[in-house]
């Protein structure tokens, strides 16, 4: 298997949790493995995610998207690991395109779309990689990582931590040997949700650490 999905789920409503799945069931490119990591959500991610026939694992406290992914690397058998949060999305060929620009890199950085509350719009290329987290573009979703190349460099993520991006993605810049992107905007967003941890931690609803 030569690519793992690793979704982490924790509270997102089921449309976007559906959405999520929806799109990471299409993909045009014909084989993959999915993961689903359940980080004790209340809602009724076990019943949905088992609907889509996709990995389902749980872990035994919430540890945060982080810990979600640590959790879904480890489980993954796949060459590499593409990450995606359960109120997100991919558009239908984008693992197909990250597969066309592979030749066995380290890293693979893939471009965003974010739309809703505002609208913007994040571009790999040649000037801006393999740091783009030095423009904010921090998310794990961006990087398409080797698997092997994780785990050999200890590149794991911090746990019941909300921003843990922030420090994941320059140790992972910075570690990597070689990298490759796709110009294109893979991956979609939508912004201003109040039931992000984000949102959440404006309003004081989390005790998880910032960084």
């Amino acid at each position: 298997m030569k690519y793992s999905v690793i979704i982490p789920c924790y509270d997102a409503p089921e449309e976007y949790l559906r959405r999520c799945l929806e799109s990471v069931k299409n993909q045009t490119l014909p084989a993959y493995e999915v993961i689903c990591v359940d980080d004790c959500s209340p809602t009724d991610t076990p019943q949905i995610a088992k609907e889509y026939g996709f990995k389902y694992v749980r872990n035994s406290e919430n540890l945060n998207n982080g810990g979600a992914r640590n959790r879904g690397i480890r489980e993954a058998t796949g060459d590499y690991v593409v990450f995606v949060n359960s109120d997100d999305f991919l558009v239908p060929e984008a693992l197909e395109e990250i597969d066309k620009v592979n030749g066995g890199e380290d890293l693979i950085l893939i471009g965003f779309r974010a739309f809703g509350a505002y609208d913007y719009e994040g571009i790999p290329s040649e000037e801006n990689t393999p740091c783009i987290s030095k423009m904010d573009w921090n998310g794990e979703p961006l990087h398409v990582c080797r698997r092997e190349f994780l785990i050999e460099n200890d590149l794991w993520e911090k746990e019941h931590c909300v921003y843990a991006d922030v420090d994941w993605a320059p140790r992972v810049e910075d570690a990597c040997r070689s990298y490759t992107w796709v110009p294109k905007a893979l991956y979609q967003f939508e912004t201003g949700m109040p039931f992000t941890l984000t949102q959440k931690l404006f309003r004081g609803e989390t005790n998880d650490k910032t960084y």
